[in-house]
């Protein structure tokens, strides 16, 4: 009997097929060898023509594991907020990618905005691309060894003691003068 959790989620993905395009994404870029992971690495993509994501309980390698007989509701839950840990940030750097392709890299926008405004709005935000690339390899880089995402909170834990957030640290310290600078605008 398979189990599943139909919650809806604290946020809204895009609908296209967001994790496909992050894969495209990293094989297009330079990379470490750390960041030859891709999205592939784990079924996290919606299903075809859905606007629904995939949960944790429904990818296939989860189902022909056994795992879900031997979890109660309780450890289902616990799993699929994992899950979620990964599948934002997945969607949190789509978004990025979105927002340097239209806004960053469009050679439109540099020309409506002096060199102050472009700086003041964008001056952080390919430091944390880089940064949620990374963040996102790293999540998804234990997963075909441990479906019980167990790794997780080591991998966040080492992200975090390696300073490696401090990009987004910087980000939100512009925020008001991101605002101000939209406001003007």
């Amino acid at each position: 009997v398979r189990k599943s959790r139909q919650d809806e989620t604290l946020y809204t993905e895009p609908d296209e097929h967001v994790y496909e395009e992050i894969e495209d994404y990293l094989k297009t870029e330079t990379k470490t060898d750390l960041e030859e992971m891709s999205a592939s690495n784990m079924e996290i993509s919606k299903p075809s023509g859905s606007s629904e994501r995939v949960h944790w309980v429904d990818i296939s390698e989860v189902i022909h594991s056994g795992l879900l007989d031997n979890l109660n509701s309780t450890e289902i839950a616990l799993q699929e907020a994992k899950y979620e840990v990964i599948t934002s940030e997945a969607s949190y750097f789509k978004s990025l990618i979105i927002l340097d392709a239209l806004f960053i890299s469009n050679s439109d926008m540099k020309t409506t905005l002096t060199e102050c405004e472009h700086a003041t709005l964008f001056s952080c935000i390919m430091k944390v691309k880089k940064c949620s690339e990374k963040f996102l390899v790293a999540l998804l880089e234990g997963w075909q060894d441990d479906l019980m995402l167990n790794y997780l909170c080591k991998a966040i834990s080492k992200f975090v003691e390696s300073g490696a957030f401090q990009a987004y640290v910087d980000s939100c310290s512009n925020q008001m003068n991101v605002n101000r600078t939209l406001e003007c605008l």
